[in-house]
């Protein structure tokens, strides 16, 4: 048995109403405003598993803080392995009735484990859908992500405030890649997560597609709580856009959600949604592969297609590469009210050059 589909105990002897979890590497900076916004829910029944994926900051130094003064906070701390493991980790000593997940560089709403405990009270939901905000790092600037919006955008399907909804109703071809969201935008019952073993791959790059695909896919019922419970900070140097080989487990990533949709008989089913996911991130984590590798894993890639599979893959893949670049330099035309102008972006700032008329 691998090491993603190792079984887990599930005595499901509850003795608190949410395990919150959190994987820590290198965060000093933001780890006591994520710890605060747990410590100081409205909803106090909680434990907090903090797992150190092997920091060389004073990380852990602030996690032994907290669960020093405070015993609900529990501290595992292990080489750096990626989140993956480090969630896994603590979802197999979690207590709680329910799970919730927190990046450490995040926050969330001083209501958030009240509002949600009394939701899976009412709804018996596995898991409950909610909205998030992004906030740029420094600025604080917020912008409101709905999942209502995301899914009449790019699902093409209406959802209503506070409803139930499962990936019968969600489905189109991108379907999969869609919903490979993140963790933290759901909660879940520990019932469901535990009696079904779902898990995270064991990587540092898309190892939560695994786990929400997982979650989605075999919920009989998923609840949207139309509420922005969850911060999600932008900042410049998060591990989500750093260049790095780590990239590769991608292909490991893939075998993994195949062999998964083959022992639930959903493969066949899902053949064609599969097979759109598997091009969508090839192509997202072409660019986070270091330059000097990328011909490696275009060979790898050729693996997975057909060889006119393959050439089509190509061709969409530069128009993807091209636009990565655009963003870092451009020079583009512009014209409005007959004013002609240049637009120049160098490394992400775009600049509005006025053109003079000869007139």
């Amino acid at each position: 048995m691998d090491k993603y589909s190792k079984e887990v105990s599930c005595g499901l002897d509850f003795k608190t109403k949410f395990s919150i979890i959190i994987p820590i590497y290198n965060v000093e900076p933001y780890l006591r405003c994520a710890l605060d916004s747990i410590k100081n829910q409205t909803l106090q029944d909680f434990e907090v598993i903090c797992v150190d994926d092997g920091s060389v900051d004073n990380s852990l130094d602030i996690l032994r803080e907290y669960a020093k003064n405070d015993t609900r906070f529990k501290v595992i701390s292990q080489p750096n392995a990626g989140q993956g493991i480090a969630r896994n980790r603590a979802i197999d000593i979690s207590q709680g009735e329910y799970i919730l997940f927190l990046d450490p560089d995040d926050y969330i709403e001083l209501n958030t484990l009240k509002l949600l405990y009394t939701t899976f009270k009412k709804t018996k939901a596995p898991v409950i859908q909610f909205d998030y905000k992004l906030f740029e790092d420094g600025t604080n600037k917020t912008k409101l992500r709905t999942f209502k919006r995301r899914a009449r955008k790019s699902l093409k399907y209406n959802i209503s405030k506070d409803s139930f909804f499962n990936w019968k109703n969600l489905r189109t071809r991108t379907m999969l890649a869609e919903m490979s969201q993140a963790a933290w935008v759901k909660a879940y019952s520990s019932n469901f997560i535990k009696n079904n073993n779902i898990k995270f791959a064991p990587n540092k790059h898309g190892e939560d597609h695994i786990f929400s695909i997982s979650t989605l896919l075999l919920a009989d019922k998923i609840y949207y709580l139309q509420e922005p419970l969850y911060y999600y900070r932008e900042r410049a140097n998060s591990a989500v856009n750093k260049l790095s080989d780590d990239n590769f487990c991608i292909f490991e990533n893939i075998e993994i959600l195949k062999k998964f949709l083959l022992e639930h008989k959903l493969y066949e089913t899902l053949k064609t949604e599969f097979e759109q996911y598997v091009k969508n991130v090839l192509k997202a984590h072409y660019n986070c592969i270091l330059p000097s590798s990328k011909q490696k894993y275009l060979d790898e890639c050729s693996k997975l297609f057909t060889p006119e599979e393959n050439k089509t893959f190509l061709k969409e893949l530069r128009h993807v590469d091209k636009s990565f670049i655009e963003k870092i330099f451009s020079i583009k035309n512009k014209k409005e009210h007959e004013k002609k102008s240049k637009l120049i972006t160098i490394f992400g700032f775009t600049f509005d050059i006025k053109i003079k008329s000869n007139s």
